[in-house]
Formats: structure tokens, sequence, C-alpha cells
């Protein structure tokens, strides 16, 4: 028990650094209560794929897939020449000191050409370019989605396995109860020996440490779920 409780007690500084206050700070938020009797949610069947596309890591890689494909749109236009109407105003001269007379102004007005043939293939260089980036962005995207969904079938099979597992250990804690109490009457009516019921409540002392075990285990293992999916899982059914 005091290791354990020097682990509870740098876990709540652990907690208490992350939230930026000082050890102590929530003392009374972070004491220890009764563990909720809520039943886990059973995911064996799985999630909708959609849930994974609200991770944030996905969601990053297909901002740069989409700005990648739009940068190519632009580089295209690019290649095409531009024509711009405009006017401007201003003063021409030879001598500095006939600069800003009336006789030196200078304006023109109408359309001006642009032509991206006299720029030595720049512009067709960008759209190859930008071409490239948007493979890039795709393979990077489509390597995420792979990674993401690995971490979400790896989290979702360990969770499976332990409440299967939970399962029979609550079916065994029962069956050693029941052994128990069994070999306690048979005791206390002067059939058996201590030593029977001894070894009964030793062997339901076990089987309720390895549920104790697996609650932890079962609770960890949704919280690896709810990691590798980004977002919130389903709630736990109430108990019945």
């Amino acid at each position: 028990l005091p290791q354990l409780l020097a682990q509870e007690a740098q876990a709540t500084n652990q907690i208490t650094l992350l939230l930026g206050a000082g050890p102590g700070a929530h003392a009374a938020e972070l004491a220890a209560t009764p563990a909720p009797t809520a039943r886990l949610p059973d995911l064996s069947l799985g999630l909708p794929s959609e849930v994974a596309l609200r991770r944030p890591d996905i969601q990053r890689a297909q901002a740069q897939l989409h700005a990648a494909t739009a940068g190519i749109g632009v580089a295209v236009a690019d290649l095409y020449p531009r024509i711009t109407i405009g006017a401007s105003f201003g003063f021409q001269s030879v001598d500095a000191s006939t600069f800003g007379e009336w006789g030196s102004r200078e304006w023109s007005i109408g359309p001006s050409l642009q032509l991206p043939i006299f720029d030595g293939g720049r512009r067709r260089a960008t759209v190859t370019l930008r071409k490239l980036q948007e493979q890039e962005a795709a393979v990077a995207y489509q390597q995420t989605v792979l990674k993401a969904w690995h971490e979400i079938d790896d989290a979702l099979s360990s969770y499976t396995a332990e409440r299967q597992r939970n399962l029979q250990l609550a079916a065994m804690e029962t069956a050693s109860r029941d052994a128990w109490e069994l070999a306690r009457g048979r005791y206390e009516h002067g059939m058996t020996d201590f030593l029977v019921a001894l070894d009964a409540q030793r062997t339901l002392l076990q089987a309720q440490r390895a549920r104790a075990d697996s609650n932890a285990r079962l609770a960890l293992g949704l919280v690896a779920v709810t990691k590798a999916l980004g977002v919130q899982p389903p709630a736990p059914a109430p108990a019945a």
C-alpha cells in the first residue's frame, strides 16, 4: 500500500504540473473516489471509418493535399497571357530643372499584355514542381491514414481481447466465491478442516485480484482507443 500511495502522489503531481499549478493545488479534485459502476462499451464490432478522419494528423495531411492541388491550378493559370487595363500619370524630363513642370507631364491609358513565353521556362518548371508537391502530399496523406488505422486496429484488438478476458475473470470470481462459501459452511459445521476453507479463500482473493487488474487494463485500453481515434469514445453504458 505505501508504494501505491507514492505512485498516486506522483501521478497527482504530474497532473497539477500539466495544469500549471503547484503541488497540492488540486488535491481535493484529484482525491480518490469510488470507481464508477458503469460498464465499458463493447467495441468488438469496430468503429466506422468516418471517425478516423477526425484525427488531427489526418486533417492536417488532408489540408496539405488540398493546398498542393490548388497550387497546381494557380501555376497553370500563370501560363496563360495576362491582360490588364489601367492608367498612369507622371513626369518625364531630361533636365532636372524642368522636372515637375506642366510641360514635362506624361500619362497613358489602355491595356497592357504580359506574355509568359519570355521567362526561360520558369512558369512551366513551377507547374512541374507543384505537381511533384501534390504527389508528395498524396503519399504523405496515404501513409498518415494507414498509420492511423494501424494504431486504431491495435488499440481495438487489445481492448476487445481484454474485455473478453474480463468477462472470463468475472465468471471465475463468481465460481470462486461460491466455492469459498461452500467450504466455509462445511468448516463451520465441522465437515472439513480449516485448510480447505483457507485454500478456497485464497483462490477467491486471487480471482478478485486478477479481476481488479483486468478492470484497470480495460480502462487503460479505452484510453488507448480514445487516443488512437483523437475523438471522444462512446460513453460507458450504465450498470444494470
